[in-house]
C-alpha cells in the first residue's frame, strides 16, 4: 500500500498528562493569558467598565490594554459572541479537551487526531477551564480511514455512537483492491505511530467489501 504524508498543523501539541485534568476549570468567556485573534472576552463585562482594562486579558481578540487602561487594536472577526466551542485548551497547558456531550469529555490524543477533527482552528484557548461532567480518557477517532505512519495496515472506522462521528465499528482493509473499492488511498489519513486508532470501538475485524 502506498504511503501518504500528512503534515501536522501549526501548533505544537504536547501529550496530555492525566494528573490534574479533572481539576482544570473551563470558562468559555475568558481566554488565554495575552491577546490573539481567537481570544474570546466580553469587554462589556470588565470590572472597570466597558472597554476598560487592567491587562491584555481584559481585551477581546488581538486587542491590547493601553497604558491609559483602554482596550485598543483588532478584535475577533465580526465580533461574534463568545459562544462555547467543543474543543478547548487552557492557555498554560498543551492538552486539548473535547466536550462531546453535555456531561462527557475526553482528551485529544495528539496532533494527528486534532487534524482529523478539523485542525487547531477549532480549538478555543481559555484562561481557565472546567469541563462539564466526566472525563472518559483519550478521545476516539472520527469515522474514516487511517494508517499509522510506519505501518501499512489501513483501518476503517464507522458507525454511530454517543459522540458525533465516533461509531462502534472498526475493521482493517484486507488488500489494495478492497481499498480501491472504498474509494482509494486518497481517503486514508496517515497518523502518528502512537495513535490508538481503535479507541472506544469494538475489536477490529476484517472489512467486508463495500
Amino acid at each position: 500500500m502506498r504511503n501518504i504524508n500528512i503534515l501536522p498543523t501549526g501548533l505544537i501539541f504536547g501529550l496530555a498528562l492525566m494528573f490534574g485534568l479533572t481539576a482544570i476549570a473551563m470558562n468559555a468567556n475568558n481566554a488565554q493569558a495575552g491577546s490573539g485573534p481567537n481570544y474570546c472576552h466580553d469587554e462589556a463585562a470588565n470590572k472597570k467598565g466597558t472597554n476598560r482594562c487592567s491587562s491584555n486579558n481584559d481585551c477581546d481578540g488581538a486587542r491590547t490594554c493601553s497604558g491609559a487602561g483602554w482596550c485598543e487594536g483588532t478584535s475577533r472577526s465580526g465580533r461574534a459572541a463568545c459562544t462555547p466551542a467543543k474543543f478547548y485548551r487552557q492557555a498554560n497547558r498543551p492538552e486539548v479537551l473535547y466536550q462531546y456531550t453535555s456531561d462527557l469529555y475526553c482528551r485529544v490524543q495528539n496532533e494527528s487526531q486534532m487534524a482529523a477533527w478539523g485542525g487547531f482552528d477549532k480549538v478555543q484557548v481559555v484562561k481557565k477551564m472546567n469541563a462539564a461532567g466526566r472525563m472518559t480518557g483519550d478521545c476516539g477517532w472520527p469515522n474514516g480511514f487511517y494508517r499509522r505512519k510506519s505501518h501499512p495496515e489501513v483501518y476503517h472506522l464507522s458507525g454511530k455512537g454517543i459522540a458525533p462521528r465516533i461509531g462502534p465499528s472498526a475493521c482493517h482493509v484486507i488488500n489494495e483492491t478492497q481499498m480501491a473499492a472504498f474509494g482509494g488511498f486518497d481517503k486514508v489519513m496517515v497518523v502518528d505511530d502512537k495513535s490508538e486508532i481503535g479507541r472506544g470501538r469494538s475489536a477490529v475485524t476484517k472489512c467486508n467489501n463495500p
